[in-house]
């Protein structure tokens, strides 16, 4: 698959003409300006603007073909920073494609100004800059390459990016002393050249041209492109041409390029000297000030930056935007340092005077220009470890925070936020949850609800009440970007909070904060939550807190009362209480909840948490005392039993006593058995610190009669059945019936009246009560202590929190 991919990747690298660059539409005011068609494009790489150039050859003449061949010569061989830069050139299908930079042809731009459109005050001072940077350019071929243009006009020149003014059309550039050269054999050829051309060429031809000085021709063509440029049209008479818009420096100057004595015509290399002398057309223009001074910052050094800078920025106000996106920005980007191992002053130099000022520029650039010019400097310095730096960044945020992505936020941004609410200084922390405010609708999902929520929780208890009051704002600020599911869980506690604190501000704030956000609570959260939270602040010590929670309380008394009107009532009845056939009450409803008691034992609490342990153990002495009334209620129903149904013979003495009070054999503990873990676990918390009693059931066999056995005529009832059950470590008695010797030998057991067993068993059920409470005590002793070790367990974490942060 990926050598698949590669290979179509490869293709479509591939396709068209040019293998770099994309060829789109063509640029439709540029036509009959030149030989070229003029098309937009972009790199395939980076998808960057170009300009292309292109020439069908099987439309062009021979002589076309030669001067498009010479002009690819040309700019492929002669740099200058006022020419247009080559690219890139290929001949496809019968066509040359010729790649440049962007560029916008200047007739573009002239036709606007002639109709007034982006006129401005500053456009004479434009003009003049971009007019010097083609004086330059010419000066440059006429006195470093002894060439002659020879196609000056605003077909020829073009605007960069930054709006500078640059020379092209280098169609029939050469030299007279080349052999044949193009600009005396065919410099009536391109569409523009003859309507500039000097009157002795337009009369005698090019040839004559070798005759004067190199600058004539070009000289001449200049003075028209100036013209034209400041006043919209080429004047009919010359050199007496009407001033309009021409600066005054200027004007002079131009008259002499175009003077009728060829030998006294000003050359454009005089030209610019006499523009950059004092008083001078360049000397007094703001732009080419700061072109200049811009130049010179690059090779100053510290001291001398700075006054340049402060320079640079009482012009500002004069610079068109391009002009400082294209031309300031770089030169800023080149100087700035935010990375380790720079010089200190360096660093502050950077934090100080030029982030500021880079930022600011920034903020007039769409996002696209943005990413590309100043990402990766300011991407890359969010990670710097220099805190100043790092609050000029945070202070500064609302500069750039809409040209940063979704995806650069979160990965790049947001670990710069993290870095800084851990921060010691209070203005970093506050600057941080200002860039919450603003980054906030950017942050992913895992982001707003997991780790902003965890540090805005540790800013509410921060020491600074500033601090803590920016925290509750930036809460009720994001609600709405908060999941449905979570926003009770996350704000009532969240603003609760804020109204315990010391300072009105921040209670009143917090009350303010309910109210903002009371569509975000139904009526059963409010009911439930937040008027809880509320209410101690009804007689809070300020009056504006109390009259302020009165008001808020209201509203949510009136939403609760409108959530209650749409439910139905419900009514549950306590279960009906009948006697069974015996006349005995049976306590149905206690066996149903004694069963779901023993049913929860042992296994509840092995799976509570520690919080609920204690409680699992009450349930557990609740139902043994359940037991116990159950219990007795059995007992009761045998004597009645007993009383009701005793024979008056003597075979009564074989008939077996009332049933032994059994033992709780599924709920109690045996010292015998194999215990589980859990058990072994409540076993010890029950008898801790507790001497061992014995077992219940042999109190009931061991204690005497409270009150003697009464008189009666009948001889006792005995039992020929075993004794009650003991504990299983003693040894069993048999059951066998004694021998009649040893029947008369033995003592006579008395047999328990009704009064004396129901005695017995109201001191069981006291002892049983007494357990309970031993029970309850010690459960209470158990949560107190799970409260104290979980206590302690967070203090122990927020001092090793507050010593990673130191």
């Amino acid at each position: 698959m990926d050598y698949l991919r590669s290979l179509s990747s490869a293709l479509t690298k591939g396709a068209g003409p040019l293998s770099n660059y994309e060829i789109g539409l063509e640029v439709d005011s540029y036509y009959g300006q030149s030989i070229w068609k003029l098309f937009e494009g972009k790199s395939r790489n980076d998808s960057s603007p170009v300009s292309i150039f292109m020439l069908d050859q099987t439309r062009a003449s021979r002589e076309q073909i030669a001067m498009a061949q010479n002009a690819v010569k040309k700019i492929r061989s002669i740099r200058h920073p006022y020419l247009v830069k080559f690219l890139e050139v290929a001949e496809s299908q019968g066509a040359i494609y010729l790649v440049v930079e962007h560029v916008e042809p200047l007739v573009n731009r002239l036709a606007a100004l002639s109709q007034g459109k982006g006129r401005e005050s500053s456009t004479p001072s434009w003009i003049a800059w971009g007019l010097g940077h083609v004086a330059k350019a010419l000066a440059f071929l006429h006195d470093q390459t002894n060439s002659i243009h020879g196609n000056v006009h605003p077909g020829s020149i073009f605007l960069s990016s930054s709006e500078e003014w640059l020379l092209g059309g280098l169609e029939i550039l050469s030299s007279p002393s080349e052999p044949d050269p193009l600009v005396l054999k065919w410099g009536g050829l391109p569409p523009k050249s003859n309507a500039y051309a000097p009157p002795e060429v337009s009369q005698g031809g090019w040839r004559v041209a070798q005759e004067y000085p190199i600058h004539t021709v070009d000289s001449y063509a200049f003075c028209l492109l100036a013209i034209e440029a400041f006043n919209g049209k080429v004047p009919s008479t010359l050199p007496n041409f009407a001033v309009g818009r021409i600066p005054a420096p200027l004007y002079p100057l131009l008259k002499r390029m175009v003077h009728p004595e060829v030998n006294k015509r000003l050359a454009v290399s005089e030209l610019v000297r006499l523009g950059t002398q004092p008083g001078g057309f360049l000397a007094t223009n703001v732009l080419y000030e700061v072109e200049t001074l811009l130049e010179e910052f690059r090779i100053a050094d510290q001291d001398a930056k700075t006054g340049i800078l402060h320079q640079v920025l009482a012009q500002q106000g004069h610079l068109a935007p391009v002009f400082e996106q294209f031309k300031v920005l770089p030169v800023l980007i080149e100087a700035f340092r935010y990375q380790q191992g720079y010089r200190p002053e360096d660093m502050e130099f950077s934090t100080h005077q030029l982030l500021p000022v880079m930022l600011k520029i920034g903020q007039k650039m769409d996002s696209a220009s943005w990413m590309r010019l100043l990402g990766d400097p300011i991407i890359g310095a969010f990670a710097t470890q220099d805190r100043a730096m790092l609050h000029t960044l945070l202070t500064h945020a609302q500069m750039y925070s809409a040209h940063l992505s979704d995806s650069v936020v979160s990965a790049k941004f947001w670990p710069l936020l993290l870095k800084s609410f851990h921060s010691p200084l209070d203005p970093i922390r506050s600057a941080a949850l200002e860039c919450v405010a603003l980054f906030f609708p950017k942050f992913n999902e895992r982001i707003l609800n997991n780790e902003l929520l965890r540090e805005l929780a540790k800013l509410q208890k921060d020491v600074r009440p500033a601090i803590r009051l920016q925290t509750t704002k930036i809460l009720s600020q994001l609600s709405h970007r908060l999941r449905a599911s979570t926003k009770a869980d996350v704000l009532i506690p969240a603003f609760g909070y804020s109204l315990r604190d010391t300072y009105d501000q921040i209670r009143l704030f917090g009350i303010a904060a309910f109210e903002d956000n009371a569509d975000n609570f139904d009526g059963e959260v409010s009911a439930k939550s937040v008027i809880p939270a509320l209410s101690p602040c009804l007689v809070d010590a300020n009056g504006e807190v109390r009259d302020k929670a009165l008001e808020v309380l209201q509203l949510y008394l009136d939403k609760v009362t409108t959530y209650t009107e749409s439910l139905s009532s419900v009514t549950t009845e306590m279960p009906a209480i009948a006697p069974n056939h015996t006349g005995v009450v049976e306590p149905q409803a206690q066996n149903t909840q004694s069963k779901t008691t023993k049913k929860s034992a042992f296994s509840a609490f092995l799976s509570a948490t520690a919080g609920s342990a204690a409680t699992a153990l009450t349930d557990w002495a609740m139902a043994q005392i359940e037991e116990d009334e159950n219990l007795a209620t059995q007992v009761t129903l045998g004597l009645q039993n007993e009383i009701t149904h005793t024979p008056d013979t003597t075979e009564a003495q074989e008939l077996s006593p009332p049933p032994a009070v059994p033992l709780h054999a599924s709920r109690g503990i045996s010292l015998n058995e194999k215990k589980s873990k859990g058990e072994q676990v409540s076993h010890a918390i029950l008898n801790a610190n507790k001497e061992p009693k014995p077992k219940v059931v042999s109190k009931i066999n061991d204690t005497k009669p409270v009150m003697p056995p009464p008189a009666t005529s009948k001889p006792p009832l005995t039992s020929t059945k075993a004794p009650p059950a003991v504990p299983t470590s003693a040894p069993l008695i048999s059951a066998a019936p004694p021998s009649t010797k040893a029947a008369q030998d033995a003592p006579t057991v008395p047999t328990l009246s009704k009064e004396e067993k129901m005695a017995q068993l109201n001191k069981l059920r006291e002892e049983r009560r007494a357990d309970y409470g031993q029970v309850s005590g010690r459960s209470m002793e158990f949560q107190d202590g799970w409260v104290t070790i979980r206590e302690a367990l967070r203090c122990h974490m927020m001092e090793s929190i507050h010593v990673l942060d130191e």
